[in-house]
């Protein structure tokens, strides 16, 4: 699929899905991170506070590299409905946690499911895109990482007030679902960048061992 067979109303909807999905990522950040000591404090587990964002982070780290490889021996499309689900099922667990440990095992989750929405995300906006607007649609792109730091303290807020922390992680699932919804209907089946190319599985080990040591070593420090 080259993106002069694209449809103008189809790209748009495109960016549509792409937006919503790096928005719930980037607000899951902030969001968290404001109420953080009152969803460990629920769970008892204020001694593992700090896993909640670590386990993102690493998870998330590792993931970007590995989605970006995938993404081109398998298709950008596949690759982009398995982040987003994974981010929406690791929100779903989270919100339904019982306990500090399953809450960081979810979160962990969570950060695979971002971290591969990142680089196949930009992918799929390269792919899809004119050369000539390119420049302006990843200026466009980058819209949802300015909002999230903005409205991620006043959603967290807004839902302690009305609601539960829970629904801090749940409110992922149903724009996750528009997401992949709009991404089914709209988003065509890109072939693989290179499929006959052998899956490097030591770089691929190697590699994010490398980045998640370095991520670790900074969150503990």
């Amino acid at each position: 699929i080259n993106w002069s067979n694209i449809d103008p109303k189809h790209r748009r909807l495109i960016m549509v899905g792409l937006m919503l999905g790096m928005l719930a990522a980037c607000l899951d950040g902030t969001i968290v991170s404001t109420c953080g000591t009152i969803i460990a404090a629920d769970l008892g587990g204020l001694s593992l506070y700090s896993w909640m964002f670590t386990a993102y982070m690493l998870c998330e780290t590792i993931a970007i590299p590995i989605g970006g490889k995938l993404s081109d021996l398998y298709g950008r499309k596949l690759m982009l409905q398995t982040a987003v689900v994974v981010f929406v099922i690791g929100s779903m667990l989270a919100g339904l946690s019982q306990s500090m440990g399953q809450l960081i095992a979810t979160r962990a989750i969570q950060g695979l499911g971002g971290g591969m929405l990142m680089p196949v995300g930009m992918a799929v906006l390269f792919k899809v895109s004119p050369p000539e607007k390119r420049g302006q649609i990843m200026g466009i792109f980058g819209i949802p990482m300015l909002l999230g730091p903005a409205l991620g303290p006043v959603t967290s807020g807004w839902l302690l007030e009305y609601a539960s922390w829970p629904w801090i992680f749940l409110i992922n699932v149903p724009i996750g679902a528009i997401a992949v919804y709009i991404g089914l209907r709209s988003l065509p089946t890109f072939s693989s960048e290179n499929s006959t190319a052998p899956l490097d599985v030591i770089g691929l080990a190697l590699g994010p061992l490398a980045f998640s040591s370095l991520t670790y070593g900074i969150s503990e420090s």
